[in-house]
Formats: structure tokens, C-alpha cells, sequence
């Protein structure tokens, strides 16, 4: 077929005139319409970029600076925007292979320069392939990464286990790289013009590696808590941040069997179109599941503190924090409190058995109390009060009588005694217990 085709170039236009109905075909041939895979495209791209800004920022703010898991996803982000750029490159030839793949007597519908320039599409799709698999595999060993923290210290089958999913996901890695190399070649290439043969079984093929690797990253998490002493609740809590390699399994079986057609002689294959923008998809998603685990601390943190004080006094703890005075003692009190977190375990209520405890002076020596504690670290002396409190009221009881004699007599004017304003004498009544 292909050697009709390039038969038939010579015989096409360099140009043509504009036709509405015409770049309508070019543009809606498969299962995807141009325009609706250019915006989705975008739009997963930057859904992505924003999850992984949002986990950039809580890692700083929260351990201060960046680990390894994080740098990879960080690499991820780059592969995912170089890809997208190779992608919107890509669009107008394979919108031009899934036409010829439909029928090849769709060739009418170009110019000859746009047929020919198949010719130089295969090593900058090539060049797309690797970059997309890339941050897809990226992301999985970023996950892997952050279980290793967790594994390496539980037990040895379980680190062996870890190994072996990192030695799955690396040759799967590769053997996706450069599938379509050894499939198609590169260069100027004739073995797949005008659409890759083989397409099945390497479109499957790649699709097993990726889902087996998948699940062996998923299953590190299950067999870390399936015999750890936390409530199921807890478990599944963790469990819905630390298994989000989920959403990629389910994109990676939606690339591979939902583009599936048969073309013009009959030969179930793969939608171009559908492929490689769901490949896109699927690579942005992994990104966005990397950006989302940062969300995995504050999550926790918001549980322990409803589950600690209960969601009415978890509501007053926000607002309390939204609107705290930043002056003054009772921030800074505030503050420290929050800062230190709220208590692990039930709090315990008093007890009569404490209180009894505490009267009948259980291990503790004769005459010391909790009140004299305080008193003996105290500059203030009850009985020097106490004195002069008495000379001051000595003092004014002999100058009130002293006015009263000058005063006319029969007024019945008294005038009122003033109180001292020393302090009021203390009576140590702790002892009387």
C-alpha cells in the first residue's frame, strides 16, 4: 500500500484551494476531532503543572526543602511540558496518518508537501514517545521513592519486594522507550509508513508493562498496612493518598482498548489520534497523582484534630486561627499552644480517687503542699503585712478621732475611715488540711 501511495504523490497538488467540507474531514477523522484533543491537551498540562506548584509549596513549608521523591516529580513536570510542546507539533501529521489509516484513498485531501512530510515524522515521534514515557515512569519512581522510607526498616521480604518492583518498572521503562524504534526504525524509514504495522501487539504489549508495573507499586502500601495496628478507617485514609497509581492503571487500560478499529482492510489497529492523546493523558494524570500525595500531611493533620476535639471544637480552632490577635499575651499563648498540637489519646476527666489522693498527702512529705510550694519561691511575708496593716490602722483611727473633736459637734458627720493600700494579710489555711 504504501508503495501506491507514493506512486499517487507526484499526481497530488502543492496546493489547494480552501474548502470548509475538506478541512472538516482532515480535522475529524477517528474518535477524537482536532480541536477537542488540543484542548484537552492544554488543559491536562496545566492541571498538572498547578498540582505539582501546590506540592512544591507544602514540602517547603512544611519539611523546609525538597527530597528525592519530590525531585522526581519535579522532572516529571518538565518531561510532561517538553512533551506537550512535541505534541501540538506532532498534531497536523497524525491527524494526516489516522486519515490514511482509515482509507488511503484519503490522500486526495492533502497537498503533496503534507504527504511527503510523513516521510520526516518518524524520528520527531520517536523523540514524543520517549519523553512521554519518561514522565510517566518518572512519577512511578517518585512513589517508589517515598515507600522505600517506609519498607527498608519492616522487613527484608518486603524490601525484596520493593527491588523487584524497581527492577519491573525500569525494564518496562525502556522496553516502551524504545518500542517504537525497533518496531518502526528511524530516519526516513519505510516500515511503517503510513501508520506503524504491529500496532496491536505492541500497543498491548506496552500496556501489559505498564499496568504490571502499576501494581506492584500499589501493592506496597496494602502490605505495609495490613498488619499495622491503626483503625480501618485510618487505614483506608492512607490508603486513598498512597494508592493513587489507581487512576493511572485506569487510564493506561482506557488508552489501550478503547481505541481499538478495524481498518480499511480489516486489521484490528489502534486510533492514532486516540493513542497518543490518551498516552498525553496519561502522563498528565501520573503528574497530577505525584502533586496530590503532598496533600497527604495535611489531610492527616486535619483528621488527628477532629478525631482529638471533635468536629465542633476543630470548627472553633479555624476560627480561632483566622481571627487571633497578633499583639499581646494571649496570641503568643495562643500560639505556642497550636504549635505544640493537640493532646494524643482521650483526655481523662477527674476522678474522686485523685482528689483523695491528693487530700490525704499520698506520697509526699508532711507540711508540704502545692500552695506552700508556690509560697516559698514568693517575696511576700503574710506577717510583715499583717502588722503593717495594723500600724496603718492605728494611725487612722487616731487622726479620724483627731477630726472629729475639731468638727462642730452634733453634726453626726463621720468621716469614712480609708483603707490602706497595702496588701490585706494572707491566712495560710492550707495547713488546716
Amino acid at each position: 500500500m504504501s508503495a501506491d501511495i507514493l506512486a499517487s504523490i507526484n499526481f497530488l497538488p502543492e496546493q489547494l484551494p480552501p474548502d470548509p467540507h475538506r478541512e472538516y474531514l482532515k480535522s475529524h477523522v477517528g474518535q477524537i476531532s482536532k480541536y477537542t484533543a488540543e484542548v484537552l491537551i492544554g488543559i491536562f498540562a496545566a492541571m498538572a503543572t498547578i498540582a505539582v506548584a501546590f506540592r512544591l509549596v507544602i514540602q517547603l513549608r512544611s519539611r523546609g526543602k525538597l527530597y528525592l521523591d519530590d525531585f522526581f516529580v519535579l522532572a516529571a513536570t518538565v518531561f510532561l511540558l517538553v512533551e506537550t510542546g512535541l505534541l501540538y507539533h506532532l498534531c497536523s501529521w497524525i491527524w494526516i496518518e489516522q486519515a490514511l489509516a482509515i482509507n488511503p484513498m484519503n490522500f486526495v485531501l492533502f497537498t503533496r508537501s503534507e504527504i511527503m512530510s510523513l516521510l520526516t515524522f518518524l524520528d520527531s515521534e520517536n523523540a514524543w514517545l520517549a519523553v512521554a514515557w519518561t514522565s510517566i515512569y518518572l512519577v512511578k519512581l517518585s512513589f517508589l521513592a517515598f515507600f522505600y522510607k517506609l519498607v527498608r526498616n519492616v522487613s527484608r521480604n518486603l524490601t525484596v519486594f520493593w527491588w523487584a518492583a524497581l527492577v519491573v518498572s525500569t525494564g518496562a521503562w525502556v522496553f516502551t522507550t524504545f518500542e517504537n524504534i525497533i518496531n518502526c526504525g528511524t530516519g526516513s524509514s519505510m516500515r511503517c509508513f503510513p501508520y506503524p504495522r504491529h500496532n496491536i501487539a505492541i500497543g498491548i504489549s506496552s500496556s501489559v508493562v505498564d499496568v504490571l508495573s502499576d501494581l506492584m507499586i500499589l501493592s506496597i502500601p496494602i502490605l505495609l498496612l495490613r498488619n499495622s495496628q491503626l483503625r480501618t478507617g485510618q487505614k483506608y485514609r492512607i490508603l486513598a493518598f498512597l494508592c493513587l497509581s489507581v487512576f493511572m492503571i485506569a487510564f493506561a487500560i482506557a488508552r489501550a482498548f478503547g481505541g481499538m478499529h478495524r481498518d480499511y482492510a480489516g486489521v484490528l489497529t489502534f486510533h492514532a489520534t486516540w493513542a497518543h492523546v490518551w498516552l498525553h493523558l496519561e502522563a498528565s494524570v501520573a503528574v497530577i497523582m505525584g502533586g496530590l500525595t503532598a496533600f497527604r500531611t495535611m489531610f492527616s493533620r486535619e483528621v488527628r484534630s477532629q478525631e482529638s476535639s471533635g468536629s465542633s471544637k476543630a470548627i472553633n480552632h479555624y476560627i480561632r486561627r483566622l481571627f487571633r490577635k497578633s499583639p499581646g499575651n494571649e496570641s503568643s499563648v495562643a500560639t505556642s499552644q497550636e504549635a505544640k498540637g493537640p493532646l494524643q489519646g482521650p483526655i481523662a476527666g477527674a476522678s474522686m480517687k485523685g482528689l483523695r489522693t491528693f487530700i490525704r498527702r499520698n506520697n509526699r512529705e508532711p507540711g508540704h503542699t502545692t500552695i506552700e510550694e508556690s509560697m516559698i519561691n514568693s517575696k511576700y511575708d503574710p506577717l510583715e503585712s499583717y502588722h503593717n496593716f495594723q500600724r496603718e490602722h492605728r494611725k487612722s483611727r487616731a487622726v479620724s478621732s483627731t477630726e472629729g473633736s475639731k468638727g462642730s459637734g452634733g453634726s453626726g458627720y463621720t468621716e469614712e475611715l480609708r483603707m490602706p493600700e497595702y496588701p490585706l494579710p494572707v491566712l495560710q489555711t492550707h495547713n488546716i488540711v
